[in-house]
C-alpha cells in the first residue's frame, strides 16, 4: 500500500455494502475490508458468512484487514494506509468506522452521536428529549423489572428486544407476564453471546400500525429520500413478527409526505451529516413513529444492476457521491423526495418446518415470471430452519416490472407455492419429529438475512 490517498477503507462490508467494492474502483480508488474482532466462538461462523457476502457482487477480492486487539494498533494499521474515506457496511462496523474517521480528520458523522443511532433505548429517549413522537422505552436487567413494565401496560402487549439487535432475531412481542420473563431471559441470553459493548436489554410499548421503511442519503446534514418499502403480509409468532413481502415506494408519492418529513426531522435530531440510512417507522392515526435507524446501506443483498432498474442510481453510489461532492452540488444531483423508475418487490420465502435441502430450483422455477431479477438462497446440502425472523428465512427473492400488476400477479404465484408447490422451489427430505430440535439449533446455517441487515422490528 502506498501513502497516497487512494484507499477507501469499508468496516464490516456485509449484505447490500458489498456494492460498494465495485463501486470504488469505478472512482479510481482501491476497497479495503476491515472486520472487526469476534468472540472465539463465533469467528468460524463470521469467517464463512463474510466470505459467502464477499462473493455475493462477483468482484475480486480486496485486501481484508482484521481489527486489532488494542484500538491504538488498529488507527495506526489503517493511518499508514491514508484512506480518504472509512464507511460503515454494516450495523457492527458503525463504531469503528466513525472512531477512526474522527481520528483521521475524515469525513463521518462524529462519533459522539454512536450511541443514539445505534441503541435502541438510545435513539428513543434523543426524540423524546426533541419533542418528537417516540416509543416508550426501558432498559431492564432483571426478568421483574421486564415484568413490572408490562403489568403497567393497558393493552398488555409490549415489545422485548436487545438495544443493538437486527433482522428480527431476539426481538418477541409479549402478550402475557409469562412470556416477557421467557423473551427477556432469551433476549439476555443474546446480549451474553455477542459480547457487544454497552448493549442490553430494552422493553416497549407496543404500537399497532402499518410498517414502512424509508431509506435516505444525507451529505453535511442535508437528507434526500432515495427509495421507502411498504411492509406486507407481516404475520405474528410467539417469537416475533415474520416477514413476507417488501414492495417499493417513491419518497415523493402524497402519501408519503408525513413518513419523509417525519424521518428528516429524526435525522436532524439524531446528528446524521453523512452517508446512508435505513430507517423504520410504523404509522398509524396519529403519524408515523420510529422504530429504528441503521446508518448503513440498506439489507438483504440488493445487487446494484438490479437497483438500477428502479432507482435512478443504487443506493452504494450515491452513497458515495455524499462524502465526495458538496451539499450544492449533492443537492443539485438528486432530488430531495426521488421518485422510482418503475416498481419493485422484495418476497422472504416463510418455511413452517424445517426441512433438509439437497437443492435449491428457486431460479430455476422462478425465472419463467416477468418481473424476476434474482433470488438468493441459503445453500444445499444442510438444514433450513423453521421460519422465525428474517434470519431464518428460506429464500429471498427479488422483483421488478414497469407494471405492478405483474409484479403482484407474479408474488401471488409465489405464495401459492411458497404454500402449496415448496417442492417445485426445493428437492427436500422431511425431518422428524426427533431431529427438530437439532433443526432449530442448525438455524445459524441459514444467512441469507442475517443479522447485519436489521428489518423493522417494532
Amino acid at each position: 500500500m502506498t501513502h497516497a490517498k487512494t484507499t477507501i477503507v469499508i468496516v464490516e462490508c456485509y449484505s447490500t455494502a458489498v456494492n460498494y467494492i465495485r463501486d470504488i474502483r469505478e472512482r479510481g480508488y482501491e476497497p479495503v475490508l476491515l472486520e472487526c474482532r469476534v468472540p472465539p466462538a463465533r469467528r468460524e461462523e463470521e469467517r464463512t458468512a463474510n466470505d459467502k457476502a464477499y462473493a455475493f457482487g462477483g468482484d475480486p477480492l480486496p485486501v481484508i484487514l482484521t481489527e486489532k486487539e488494542r484500538y491504538e494498533d488498529t488507527l495506526q494499521m489503517i493511518g499508514r494506509l491514508s484512506p480518504v474515506l472509512i464507511i460503515p457496511g454494516s450495523d457492527p462496523g458503525i463504531y469503528l468506522s466513525m472512531r477512526l474517521s474522527d481520528d483521521l480528520g475524515l469525513k463521518s458523522n462524529p462519533v459522539s452521536i454512536f450511541r443514539q443511532i445505534r441503541d435502541k433505548y438510545e435513539m428513543q429517549k434523543a426524540l423524546e428529549l426533541a419533542g418528537l413522537r417516540f416509543i416508550r422505552s426501558r432498559l431492564v436487567h432483571s426478568e421483574d423489572e421486564a415484568a413490572a413494565f408490562f403489568r403497567g401496560e393497558l393493552d398488555k402487549r409490549t415489545v422485548v428486544k436487545r438495544t443493538q439487535g437486527g433482522a428480527s432475531v431476539d426481538v418477541f412481542i409479549c402478550t402475557s407476564e409469562a412470556s416477557v420473563r421467557e423473551a427477556y431471559r432469551a433476549a439476555a441470553a443474546g446480549v451474553r453471546e455477542r459480547e457487544r459493548p454497552g448493549e442490553s436489554v430494552v422493553i416497549q410499548e407496543y404500537i399497532e400500525g402499518k410498517e414502512y421503511s424509508l431509506d435516505t442519503v444525507s451529505c453535511e446534514g442535508r437528507h434526500a429520500a432515495v427509495y421507502g418499502m411498504e411492509y406486507l403480509q407481516r404475520s405474528f409468532t410467539d417469537k416475533g413478527k415474520l416477514y413476507n413481502t417488501d414492495l417499493y415506494f417513491s419518497p415523493d408519492e402524497a402519501f408519503a409526505d408525513e413518513i419523509v418529513s417525519y424521518c428528516f426531522r429524526v435525522l436532524d435530531c439524531l446528528g446524521i451529516q453523512y452517508g446512508p440510512v435505513h430507517s423504520e417507522f410504523i404509522v398509524n392515526e396519529k403519524g408515523p413513529v420510529l422504530v429504528e435507524i441503521n446508518a448503513r446501506p440498506a439489507g438483504s443483498f440488493q445487487k446494484s444492476s438490479y437497483q438500477d432498474r428502479f432507482l435512478v442510481k443504487h443506493e452504494t453510489a450515491i452513497a458515495l457521491d455524499s462524502y465526495f461532492l458538496d451539499r450544492e452540488s449533492f443537492l443539485s444531483m438528486y432530488l430531495v423526495r426521488m421518485h422510482l423508475r418503475q416498481p419493485a418487490a422484495v418476497k422472504e420465502i416463510r418455511l413452517d418446518r424445517p426441512i433438509y435441502v439437497t437443492r435449491v430450483k428457486l431460479t430455476e422455477r422462478l425465472s419463467v415470471l416477468e418481473s424476476f431479477a434474482y433470488a438468493i438462497d441459503n445453500g444445499e446440502n444442510c438444514i433450513y430452519p423453521k421460519t422465525t425472523d428474517l434470519n431464518t428465512a428460506g429464500g429471498i427473492i427479488y422483483l421488478t416490472a414497469t407494471d405492478e400488476a405483474v409484479i403482484k400477479r407474479d408474488l401471488d404465484i409465489i405464495n401459492e407455492l411458497e404454500k402449496h408447490g415448496l417442492h417445485e422451489l426445493y428437492e427436500f427430505e422431511e425431518i422428524s419429529s426427533g431431529e427438530t430440535d437439532s433443526a432449530e439449533a442448525d438455524g445459524a446455517d441459514a444467512d441469507v438475512g442475517q443479522e447485519n441487515d436489521g428489518e423493522a422490528d417494532g
